[in-house]
């Protein structure tokens, strides 16, 4: 299993999907594995990859991201199977069957809160004009209540109450990231 490893260094990308396809595509592997800038791939999860032995009916599998919240990634799939997709908040959509393995990403979770809020500003821009380009619209309900279901994703489905008083924080940004996103979309429509 001849296995690529990208790492994609943020920066100020504006079309994460166009970005992550552009670096796909100029890869030599038949497998690639992607990772983020800020995250770093457990010696456990190298093991383990280096042992797969994939039937020809998996196309990729999803990993497990550690960090303040927990979420699975499809982020190790077979090179011309699928391609990414949306700008931000992006997804690889691979064709075919997946798997999951059991160990982890690890997501660097120290962030200062001037970083947060930069963070949450770009991010909430870039997804008010996705949902823009999705046809979606925004209205009062969704700039009130989407934050309530955003935290409440955020802190107890994704574990961040894991990291308390931090994990805490980072989900109420989470919720005023959901909150701006929507509201930025209503005034683009406008």
């Amino acid at each position: 299993m001849k296995i690529s490893t990208v790492t994609l260094k943020k920066g100020k990308i504006t079309d994460f999907a166009k970005e992550r396809n552009r670096v796909l595509s100029l890869t030599k592997g038949e497998w690639v594995l992607f990772l983020d800038s800020d995250e770093i791939i457990s010696s456990e999860l190298i093991d383990e990859i280096k042992n797969l032995n994939p039937s020809d009916e998996i196309n990729g599998y999803y990993i497990t991201r550690r960090g303040i919240v927990e979420e699975r990634l499809l982020r190790l799939a077979r090179k011309d199977v699928g391609k990414w997709e949306r700008c931000v908040h992006e997804v690889w959509d691979v064709k075919g069957k997946t798997g999951f393995l059991k160990n982890s990403i690890l997501h660097q979770d120290e962030i200062s809160i001037s970083q947060m809020i930069n963070k949450t500003n770009f991010y909430s821009t870039l997804h008010a004009r996705a949902n823009k380009l999705e046809g979606k619209r925004s209205n009062l309900l969704k700039i009130v209540i989407s934050p309530f279901f955003k935290f409440f994703q955020t802190f107890f489905v994704k574990k961040a109450y894991k990291k308390g008083t931090k994990g805490f924080v980072f989900s109420l940004f989470q919720s005023f990231q959901s909150f701006l996103s929507w509201s930025k979309l209503y005034f683009l429509r406008s």
